[in-house]
């Protein structure tokens, strides 16, 4: 393996998310004492710091390797556990990557004590088993985890109306029925042309 360029993001997410993280700092103090009730708002504020550390900070280049290829779904489960953990750290927060209670590991849980608890599963929009994961295997996840909430993270990596359209379908039909559903969010993790280049086309 070539360490130095780490073709698979294996080993520069670390360096990479706990700079980002000291570079755009995220206040968790409100969080000092948290319950079941204020777990969930706080993971949905890591998912959405990392949505605008990926979208707007630059942080999308480490989801593509040297060559400009998109890296497996592993890399950007890394950058998210870099991101998380380092705020988490901060605010004494436990998170676990790969947590698996007997139906397969889910990709995250979150939690404080045993009753606040949340599940954050990762997939690329070009997965094809996108929809799958969602209507399927959070929910067997939260059963075994016995979680509360649940988030569907979306990293969007070409274009996939279709596919995002019908994932969004989904949970407005779970939810209008009102029965439970991970929340999704969408995260552009699609490369960009620099500012510089904008400007001159």
């Amino acid at each position: 393996y070539d360490f130095s360029r780490d073709p698979a993001g294996e080993i520069t997410w670390y360096s990479f998310t706990h700079d980002y993280v000291d570079k755009f700092q995220l206040d968790l103090s409100r969080y000092k004492k948290i319950n079941s009730g204020q777990i969930f708002p706080l993971v949905q504020e890591l998912c959405t710091r990392f949505k605008q550390l990926i979208e707007n900070n630059g942080l999308n280049e480490l989801l593509y390797n040297d060559s400009r290829k998109l890296k497996n779904e592993r890399a950007a489960q890394l950058i998210f556990f870099g991101v998380a953990d380092a705020y988490c750290q901060a605010s004494n927060i436990d998170i676990n990557r790969e947590s698996n209670a007997g139906r397969g590991p889910v990709d995250f849980k979150i939690s404080y004590g045993y009753n606040a608890r949340v599940t954050v599963e990762i997939k690329y929009s070009s997965n094809p088993n996108l929809l799958n994961g969602y209507t399927e295997q959070l929910q067997t996840y939260n059963k075994a985890e016995k979680t509360s909430h649940s988030i569907f993270l979306v990293i969007q990596t070409g274009f996939h109306k279709k596919k995002l359209e019908n994932l969004n379908r989904l949970y407005k039909d779970a939810t209008s029925n009102g029965n439970r559903a991970p929340e999704i969010i969408i995260v552009d993790g699609q490369r960009r042309l620099s500012a510089s280049k904008l400007r001159r086309k």
